[in-house]
Parts: C-alpha cells; sequence; structure tokens
C-alpha cells in the first residue's frame, strides 16, 4: 500500500529531523490507532536507541503498541537471554501488554517458526489465560512480515490448519480474518461472516 509506505517514510522524517516529541505529536494528530503499525514502529525504535531507558519514552497515548514493539526489538536483537530483565519490566507494564509483545518478538526470534514460537509462548507465559495474547503476538507477525512465499497460499485457512492445537487454530483465525483475508484477499465482512460460520 503506497499510502501507508508514504505515511511510515513521513514518520521516519519527522523522527530523525526533528525528534522524538515531534513524532509523537505527528502520530496524536493524525489520530493514529495506538496499537498499530506506527505505534509499535516507535517501540521498536526506542529500544533500538535507548535500549531499557527507551521504554519511559513510550507516549501515554501509544502505550498498547509502543510497548509491544519495545519488548519485540528486545527478544529479537538479544534473544531469550533478555528476558528476565523483561520480565522485571513487565511487573509495571501489565501482563496482558507484556504477552502480546513477546509474541511478536518469539516471531522474529524464531525467524516465523509458527510451532516454535507458539511454543516460546506456553513456556515462559506462566498465566494460561494470558498465553492467547502471545499467541496473538506471534500470529501477527507471521501475517504481517514472514516471507510472502511462507504466508501466501492457494488455501486460504493458511496457515492455521497446520496448527495442532484448537486453541492455536481458534487465535489464528481471529488474525487470519483481521489481517490477511481483509488486507491479502480484500474479503469484505460478509465473506469473512460466511467463512467463520
Amino acid at each position: 500500500d503506497t499510502s501507508f509506505t508514504k505515511k511510515f517514510e513521513f514518520l521516519k522524517r519527522v523522527l530523525e529531523k526533528e525528534g522524538l516529541d515531534a513524532a509523537w505529536k505527528h502520530m496524536e494528530s493524525a489520530s493514529t490507532p495506538a496499537a498499530g503499525s506506527f505505534s509499535y514502529f516507535m517501540g521498536e525504535y526506542l529500544y533500538d536507541h535507548d535500549g531499557f531507558d527507551g521504554l519511559k519514552s513510550c507516549h501515554p497515548s501509544f502505550l498498547p503498541g509502543c510497548r509491544g514493539g519495545f519488548i519485540k526489538s528486545a527478544i529479537a536483537t538479544k534473544g531469550l537471554v533478555v528476558l528476565p530483565e523483561l520480565f522485571e519490566r513487565c511487573k509495571e507494564l501489565g501482563r496482558r501488554s507484556c504477552a502480546h509483545g513477546l509474541g511478536h518478538g518469539f516471531g522474529q526470534l524464531t525467524q516465523f517458526d509458527l510451532i516454535k514460537a507458539l511454543e516460546y509462548c506456553d513456556t515462559y507465559v506462566p498465566l494460561e489465560k494470558v498465553r492467547p495474547i502471545c499467541w496473538g503476538g506471534v500470529l501477527q507477525e507471521y501475517a504481517s512480515f514472514a516471507p510472502p512465499d511462507m504466508v501466501q497460499s492457494e488455501n486460504i485457512w493458511h496457515p492455521c490448519d497446520k496448527l495442532a492445537k484448537d486453541e492455536y487454530r481458534s487465535v489464528c483465525a481471529y488474525v487470519l480474518a483481521d489481517l490477511v483475508w481483509n488486507l491479502q484477499y480484500h474479503f469484505d465482512l460478509k465473506k469473512t461472516i460466511e467463512l467463520c460460520a
């Protein structure tokens, strides 16, 4: 989508030339979603430039995406060794926010090996009721950033139908309907409801 790419490039230029505060103000004035791609990008940027100190610079209006991107970048950069530090920070951030960011990070860390990334969620997210949030992060990362040859398929249920656990497939179908059917196949709501019925 050229419109998205142009907006993204503009945000990067604002960040580089005018700084962090100007970038946050631009996002606010553009009614950027709190958990949208730009918010995730800002979290990644903060970790990449300031390490763990960058976490305190997440803007209150964009906390969900910023924290998710921050955690994703920490795991993608440092690997599992960073988890104790992240878990310490997660005490302040809340389990849900952390679990989702962990999922995105596990997706990157495993180079989009869905089974391995989902199993990392099972291993490192102790609360059962929070694990689906981590799985959602893994699956969003896969649907958004995995190489096209991994994601594109003639089978519209791909990759959900390949997952062993019903719980994984359920979260996968939710992410699939939102990110893949809508954006890749351009299915409208009526078509999505027909497929899910």
